[in-house]
């Protein structure tokens, strides 16, 4: 596992270097008076949300990414093979893109409404205790049961495989879809909190 968290830590290392050395871009971005648009400015919005979200959300997943790389090992419960590294990789996708996709939706959701200028996060409206109802709205979700469920989902990884292993490469995709699902609910709140 050591191998392992040395290559996470250098990725999350990196993704906060990025994510420092690209708060520039980011803050030009969030100026301008409408979304960024076509192709090419999505895609470099989207990108440097998941890098951010590299950053903040790769240590949290570290167990399930060490335990997840261990079990590729495994048949007959003996450690008898290579990790499939291509299978983690596929179990890794999902989750940030999943992420990413949630966050984009909930910004275009926030300025749909009309509650935010467009990348400027200000209040628009008659609405100014809104961000104030977020905030305790998202405080109360930490002591509901679904909070509750999706959070032992996360924090236990050997729980998690022993409900949703999938086994092949499609299987571990589908497992991370999963896993990013659970994750979006423990936190979905503070991430519209953070808008």
């Amino acid at each position: 596992t050591a191998p392992v968290a040395l290559r996470v830590s250098v990725v999350v290392a990196a993704a906060w270097f990025v994510t420092w050395a690209t708060a520039d871009v980011m803050m030009a971005l969030m100026g301008v008076p409408t979304l960024p648009s076509g192709p090419a400015g999505l895609s470099l919005f989207f990108a440097l949300l998941v890098v951010m979200m590299l950053a903040m959300m790769l240590p949290a997943a570290l167990p399930m990414i060490v335990a997840f790389r261990s079990l590729t090992r495994m048949e007959g419960g003996q450690p008898v093979r290579p990790a499939d590294n291509i299978a983690m990789a596929l179990f890794l996708i999902p989750y940030f893109l999943v992420w990413g996709g949630f966050a984009v939706a909930a910004l275009l959701s926030l300025v749909g409404l009309g509650l935010v200028d467009p990348m400027t996060g200000a209040m628009s409206g008659p609405l100014p205790y809104i961000p104030a109802a977020t905030l305790l709205l998202a405080g109360a979700w930490q002591v509901t049961r679904t909070k509750e469920v999706c959070l032992t989902h996360c924090q236990s990884p050997m729980g998690f495989v022993m409900h949703y292993w999938r086994s092949g490469r499609f299987g571990a995709f589908r497992m991370g879809m999963r896993h990013a699902a659970y994750c979006i609910g423990c936190c979905w709140l503070f991430m519209i909190v953070l808008f």
